[in-house]
């Protein structure tokens, strides 16, 4: 199969009404799966439920065990500067293990990291002398993290993985949920994974940044053609989008109560990866101040959520 496009409801509230957004931009690498199937991206649209605003893509882009890893490689992610490898390696990480810490109903000892990628969390966890387990996708990444901190990486979906109910203390998920067409799914398997009180850690992007309001604007006003918001066909593959709103209500649908919803970053866009190309950089100073001034307003680009899997809620997996 490789790739194949499904209409689905809205997979937060169930709704099959939505507003429609706009078209969206079509990768190379999708470009070539899509030939290989004969599958017409064109007809993908960016849309919002118009019932709970939650953000999809429709038709949903699906892609086989193949496909993931041909979207998925070890050139996923682009050339870090030194000042984001910092922050990205060791103080976000820090900051974040410490909040799982405090908000844990006991001592965390099994720690799980969903989509773990480059296990920047999975490093600083295993100092800290928790037992670490990884989850991913993509074989190159998996493979690697196995060789370099000699620990469990089951790569799979997380619905295939082999972990019974209550298997963990912590759950930690850096930008993966917005890759997933059924989030409410993973949300239920994660609360299914953690024990009665444990944390789950999720950042993920935040749909209604300062930013996609005013390309919002300039597509209303004809000025732009694409979707303000998510991008299904080119890296970085985003096909659902979540809003501080939504993003709380999907937890509590899935048997965990949030703690902390926050809107946070912009500052530092400007500063994550080495440009490729002059024109990039030119793009990355003219977007720079609305990225400050998001932050500086609370329309920040990034949700960081703490939520605690419910004591008297038994959620199976859907």
């Amino acid at each position: 199969m490789q790739i194949a496009l499904i209409h689905q409801a809205c997979d937060l509230c169930g709704a099959d009404h939505a507003v429609d957004l706009g078209p969206v931009a079509i990768g190379e690498a999708c470009r070539s799966l899509a030939q290989e199937c004969a599958v017409r991206l064109e007809q993908v649209r960016v849309v919002a439920c118009a019932e709970c605003g939650f953000f999809y893509a429709d038709p949903m882009p699906v892609f086989d065990h193949h496909g993931m890893q041909q979207l998925y490689g070890a050139d996923y992610f682009g050339e870090y500067t030194q000042r984001w490898r910092r922050r990205r390696t060791l103080a976000d990480p820090e900051r974040r293990l410490d909040a799982i810490q405090r908000a844990s109903e006991g001592q965390v000892r099994r720690f799980l990291e969903i989509g773990c990628g480059e296990g920047f969390a999975l490093e600083r966890a295993a100092l800290r002398g928790w037992e670490v387990v990884g989850q991913e996708v993509s074989e190159a990444f998996g493979s690697r993290l196995r060789r370099r901190l000699s620990c469990e990486v089951f790569v799979g979906t997380l619905e295939q993985a082999p972990w019974p109910s209550g298997s963990f203390d912590a759950v930690y998920m850096d930008s993966v949920i917005e890759h997933v067409s059924r989030p409410m799914g993973m949300l239920r398997q994660i609360s299914f994974l953690l024990r009665p009180g444990g944390v789950l850690y999720l950042i993920c992007p935040n749909e209604s940044c300062l930013l996609n309001a005013v390309r919002s604007l300039a597509r209303r006003l004809g000025l732009r053609q694409r979707a303000a918001q998510l991008s299904p066909l080119a890296n970085p593959y985003h096909v659902v989008g979540f809003t501080r709103a939504t993003l709380a209500r999907a937890l509590r649908r899935a048997g965990l109560r949030p703690v902390e919803v926050a809107v946070r970053f912009g500052s530092e866009e400007l500063g994550k990866f080495v440009p490729r190309s002059r024109p990039e950089r030119l793009r990355q100073l003219a977007l720079h101040p609305l990225y400050v001034l998001g932050e500086r307003l609370g329309r920040g680009t990034t949700l960081e959520a703490i939520a605690v899997r419910q004591p008297a809620v038994a959620t199976t997996p859907s």
